[in-house]
């Protein structure tokens, strides 16, 4: 997998990142990379785990077949996602968590195990201009004590839109 920590940067782009048994990128200790149109596939974990801090900026990357979460953010961490492709996750396509924020942009996020897009007690996101469909549980899931804003999004064939 790839790894990016301490403040680094730098652009990482057109990777196949496959098969990891950790997360397949993991973004931590305040880095702030540019991931662009790399495909993170078929993890036992999750795709992209982004945490401690971490920002980064996410565009036109295909997350799938991941066993947990396609992507998981927390502890302080603030990527912006924008353009990505996320399907068949395990559980929920993105995870914001424990203090985590996200801007999620223009993503489709599709067949999860679980929920869409997930945001629980103490997190935020900015979601909008997402598709979410065919979720296990709901299209987007905002938990009590979680905050954000949805906006013109397309929440379709979940069984739940929005939770």
């Amino acid at each position: 997998g790839i790894m990016v920590c301490e403040e680094g940067k730098g652009r990482i782009a057109d990777n196949i990142v496959r098969g990891c048994c950790k997360a397949g990128v993991v973004i931590r200790s305040g880095a702030d990379p540019l991931l662009v149109g790399n495909q993170i596939c078929d993890g036992q974990v999750s795709g992209v785990y982004v945490y401690d801090g971490g920002r980064g900026r996410l565009e036109r990357n295909v997350v799938q077949r991941n066993a947990f979460h396609g992507i998981a953010i927390r502890d302080s961490a603030s990527p912006e996602l924008r353009d990505c492709r996320i399907h068949r996750s395990g559980q929920h396509g993105v995870f914001v968590y424990a203090a985590g924020t996200a801007a999620v942009h223009a993503c489709e996020v599709s067949g999860s195990g679980n929920s869409g897009i997930v945001v629980c007690e103490g997190a935020r996101a900015q979601i909008s201009g997402c598709k979410v469909s065919h979720s296990s549980h709901a299209g987007v899931w905002v938990h009590d004590g979680g905050g954000g804003v949805v906006k013109d999004c397309d929440l379709h064939k979940n069984r739940m839109p929005i939770r």
